[in-house]
């Protein structure tokens, strides 16, 4: 008679990958995100068109105070995703599949 494992199985390679896809694109995000929240409150103050080239989703330049607080909450909520994810991770809400 042989023992039962108590280790749960191997993931496959597919989960291994689709996981460390998502785990560095939530990296990228986590970093980005408040990146560009600070490029977007400097642009309210400062010209920042001769370093940065800010554009929207359908790559038209921000110019306006409304495209650039369009930029702003973008920058933001892809920060917090980005954090979120991170931040429950580390609480050990989000699990390795490991």
């Amino acid at each position: 008679m042989e023992p039962k494992s108590t280790r749960p199985p191997e993931p496959s390679m597919v989960k291994l990958i689709l996981w460390t896809f998502l785990w560095l694109i939530m990296w990228f995000w986590a970093i980005i995100g408040p990146l560009f929240v600070v490029m977007a409150a400097l642009s309210f103050f400062v010209d920042i068109s001769p370093y940065v080239d800010l554009t929207l989703f359908n790559g038209e330049p921000v110019r306006t105070p409304q495209q650039k607080a369009i930029f702003l909450a973008a920058g933001a909520l892809v920060g917090f995703v980005g954090i979120g994810f991170l931040w429950l991770y580390h609480r050990g809400y989000v699990k390795d599949p490991l």
